[in-house]
């Protein structure tokens, strides 16, 4: 790989405690900066002086060859005067400088293909997180996965957001990346501010599924929830049926025919599920038929309601409870009689605080 070498000089104004104009130089090249990510956008971290936190991010740049493309910081524009320089026309930089009230600290750089460069104007109206918690997200990711401390400190107190997500593919919080990379330090200092322990991803999961999932059982202990006496619909905890339906399903019109271990669901029941599926009727209601001879062409399943003669989906729950604090648990939905269907089943466990889904399988008909 193509050696890197560049030198970043700032005359930094940060506290009062340092004297007019004090210019602080370091080198940050292959040689002097430790490389922590081997993969694009490359990541170098460089420390100087004497680096003991707490520290403050005191500014930021987005830099290409031409110059400072971008600047953003949290204290003041006498920063503006920094001027980083790189040899490489078609490689961007993307800056952020931390320091304490000694002046020394450290700096993190990314390194990028210029086609691959960080947005140089405010995030798409798509993006509604606040620019100063997105362009100290990547910071973030890695202070997380490495367990700094110091650095996810000095990145909360900068400005970034500890509920937000710090990157919109999978809607990861900084306590998601916490769990997934298994860094018990970082789920600290985050609970310890306040992180909130139900935040859930693109896929509804919440940090306490990906560490119970990977067997950590320290970071569960780190995420564990006050006990709390759990309210019931129909004999069943709520919290437990939110879990399994309310947040993993998606919210529709089309009319179900529900039955519940068997049988035709209570008014109770019917009740709750219609808050997802507002069209929900106990399975009595739908009639079988033969979907090839009815000349409606609505006729898309192979059930149909016996009074108003709307088409709809069968959907089959159980739910039984095997122990004191787990249910055995299957959800299946289907169009017709035969191969015509699929579902999901499992176990639910009341741990840490938590209703939490284990050996779970999926299937096709």
């Amino acid at each position: 790989m193509k050696t890197l070498t560049y030198m970043l000089t700032g005359a930094l104004l940060i506290h009062s405690s340092l004297q007019a104009e004090e210019k602080i130089e370091f080198p940050l090249s292959a040689a002097t900066a430790r490389k922590v990510n081997a993969y694009p956008p490359e990541t170098y971290v460089t420390e100087f002086g004497d680096a003991n936190g707490p520290f403050k991010r005191v500014g930021g740049a987005v830099v290409n060859a031409s110059g400072v493309d971008y600047f953003s910081t949290s204290v003041d524009r006498r920063f503006s005067n920094l001027h980083p320089s790189i040899d490489d026309p078609n490689t961007i930089l993307h800056v952020e400088l931390f320091v304490n009230e000694k002046g020394n600290g450290f700096g993190v750089v990314h390194k990028r293909p210029v086609k691959d460069s960080v947005p140089t104007k405010e995030p798409e109206l798509e993006d509604e997180r606040p620019y100063e918690h997105v362009v100290l997200c990547e910071a973030a990711q890695w202070a997380i996965a490495k367990g700094n401390t110091k650095l996810l400190e000095s990145l909360l107190q900068a400005g970034l957001m500890i509920d937000l997500p710090l990157d919109l593919e999978t809607e990861w919080t900084p306590l998601h990346y916490s769990a997934v990379h298994n860094e018990p330090r970082a789920a600290r200092v985050l609970v310890a501010n306040g992180a909130d322990l139900e935040a859930r991803a693109k896929y509804g999961n919440r940090p306490i599924d990906y560490a119970f999932e990977d067997g950590q059982f320290e970071l569960c202990e780190i995420l564990r929830k006050p006990d709390k006496e759990d309210r019931t619909v129909a004999g069943f905890p709520e919290d437990l049926l939110d879990e399994l339906f309310r947040r993993t399903v998606d919210k529709d019109e089309e009319i179900r025919f529900l039955s519940l271990n068997g049988q035709d669901p209570n008014d109770e029941i019917l009740k709750y599920f219609r808050r997802l599926w507002p069209n929900v009727r106990p399975r009595s209601r739908a009639e079988e038929i033969d979907r090839k001879t009815q000349p409606d062409e609505g006729a898309k399943t192979s059930y149909r309601d016996t009074k108003t003669k709307d088409y709809g989906i069968v959907v089959e729950i159980s739910l039984k409870k095997t122990g004191d604090d787990t249910f055995d648990w299957s959800h299946r939905e289907a169009t017709g009689p035969f191969l015509a269907g699929g579902g999901t089943s499992g176990k639910a466990s009341m741990k840490y605080g938590y209703w939490l889904k284990h050996d779970t399988s999926s299937w096709d008909e």
